[in-house]
């Protein structure tokens, strides 16, 4: 999912060549059922909480959180997120 947000829109195409590499290099996540209900209750607390994350940004979450994986993102719904649920999401020091 991330890779396909990366791709899409109007990013050039010698952009998208180095992405698909990198991309190569790293662990392919594929979201199960369990996934998909975990999601929802991260994206229905965050709700609760009156953080807005959608459908998407809620299952990569997931993912990095059943992973054990640290997010690395610039998004910065992602990190009101993790304020509500168990998330951990790369913040620079500085």
């Amino acid at each position: 999912m991330i890779l396909l947000e990366l791709l899409r829109g109007f990013v050039p195409r010698q952009a998208q060549e180095t992405i698909r590499t990198a991309f190569d290099a790293l662990e392919f996540l594929e979201p199960n059922r369990t996934d998909y209900v975990e999601a929802a209750g991260i994206g229905n607390s965050c709700r609760r909480a009156g953080v807005q994350i959608g459908s998407v940004d809620a299952l990569i979450a997931q993912l990095a959180v059943a992973g054990g994986h640290l997010l690395l993102t610039t998004d910065q719904d992602f990190h009101r997120a993790a304020e509500h649920v168990d998330l951990r999401v790369w913040r620079p020091s500085g």
